[in-house]
């Protein structure tokens, strides 16, 4: 087939997409999205970002397997998987700038058909069609994160904060409007009902998630009508890139590797590190890589331009508060765990030269035993290791004492026996 997507990785700079709010903000009318399905919605937006207009699209099926992280062989389970997104039904209820209400009900994925040849063809219905070809408001959506989710929910909280990492905060939802979003039916779902159940199992595990394995991190706002909770925000902020990097404070090579990969001549790179230090860098680079991805604002046609002026004048915007938060969190448990490194390794040593010197105590008084006391000793070790240790048992037959572990095993014998 001459349409079929070409393969994408998810290690390249195109795996995000930005996806319309109309599909994000969006009712389930009936059925139930899980992981499986709300991974395979985002991946077929992902593959059709090019051509939104298009009726059809058609992906291999081991490329759209691997956006998802779907490890499984089982054919008969992707079958269901894809069965029960078709059968979702979704609806949307806003008002158009003309002020003529809108509402309408349709699948949220029309068709999906699979190829023995490994070819998946999928079709959106027009209406989600219309939403993402034309809706200018739209959340960025990483697919290398969305990999990383285990929990429906989260993702779909992701989705939905993800639409104001720009804003620094969501609007304040009311608890019905975002068990809406996630998904979260009462009747079909009691256990959620209550708001303390719908919190301790749903909305801190989500956000504990996000802030773990995703590029934002957010935070909840709850606000009261006496004493219940009528409203929920969350705080929105785009992650450093320092905290998607498993080091705290990259070296010195792997930062110039980043500068030369933005774009940067390798002296240029090597020029700037030498003149800043490298948190001025890494804030000003930070900053300038989140204006890049920016669903508003002007377009910057000199990314490299923009950056040398940022570094110039110093663009770096000062840290959202959640953003400080994590990093003082992160700051004292690298802290915390060089520590706890420091009292393991000191508490070793200290056992290591404790065993020593049991060892040369026994060692002296073994050494000053008549033979017969010896010869006795050794038979008894011999006995023992034979209904414990069968390997040490033949060792000490072959060689006696002069293998070292052989000796070690054999001191803590006598010390055992002795009680010295």
């Amino acid at each position: 087939m001459s349409n079929i997507i070409p393969v994408r990785t998810l290690n390249k700079e195109n795996d995000h997409f930005n996806k319309a709010v109309g599909t994000i903000h969006i009712k389930v009318h009936s059925g139930s999205l899980g992981l499986v399905q709300r991974k395979l919605i985002n991946a077929f937006h992902f593959f059709a970002k090019d051509n939104p207009d298009k009726e059809t699209h058609y992906v291999k099926r081991q490329d759209l397997l691997l956006m998802i992280n779907y490890n499984s062989n089982n054919i008969a389970e992707f079958k269901e998987s894809a069965r029960k997104l078709t059968s979702i039904s979704v609806e949307w209820d806003y008002l158009r700038e003309d002020t003529e209400r809108v509402w309408g009900v349709s699948n949220i994925i029309s068709e999906i058909e699979y190829v023995t040849n490994g070819i998946v063809a999928f079709s959106f219905p027009r209406r989600i069609r219309e939403f993402m070809s034309n809706q200018e408001h739209r959340g960025l959506v990483s697919m290398k994160v969305q990999k990383q989710f285990t929990m429906s929910y989260a993702l779909s909280l992701y989705e939905n904060a993800t639409i104001y990492r720009q804003n620094g905060s969501t609007p304040n939802f009311t608890v019905s409007e975002l068990k809406t979003l996630l998904v979260v039916n009462d009747e079909e779902n009691p256990t959620y009902k209550p708001f303390k159940h719908f919190n301790n199992k749903i909305i801190i595990p989500a956000v504990k998630e996000i802030n773990k394995v995703s590029d934002i991190l957010i935070e909840p706002i709850y606000y009261k009508n006496g004493r219940n909770i009528e409203f929920i925000s969350f705080t929105v902020a785009v992650k450093p890139q320092s905290f998607l990097d498993f080091d705290n404070v990259p070296n010195i090579t792997s930062l110039h590797d980043r500068l030369v990969q933005f774009g940067c001549n390798p002296k240029v790179a090597l020029n700037i590190i030498e003149k800043h230090d490298i948190e001025y860098i890494l804030g000003n680079l930070d900053y300038v890589e989140s204006q890049l991805v920016a669903t508003s604002g002007k377009e910057i046609r000199n990314p490299m331009g923009f950056f040398m002026d940022a570094l110039a004048k110093d663009y770096r915007t000062q840290e959202p508060e959640i953003v400080k938060k994590a990093r003082e969190k992160r700051e004292a448990d690298a802290k915390k765990k060089i520590e706890d490194e420091r009292l393991m390794f000191e508490e070793r040593n200290k056992l290591a030269e404790e065993n020593r010197l049991r060892r040369e105590s026994v060692k002296l008084r073994y050494e000053a035993l008549s033979e017969d006391d010896k010869v006795y000793i050794q038979e008894s070790f011999l006995v023992a290791m034979k209904e414990t240790n069968k390997l040490v048992a033949k060792k000490f037959k072959d060689s006696g004492l002069k293998s070292t572990m052989v000796s070690s095993i054999f001191y803590s014998f006598l010390y055992e026996s002795w009680k010295i």
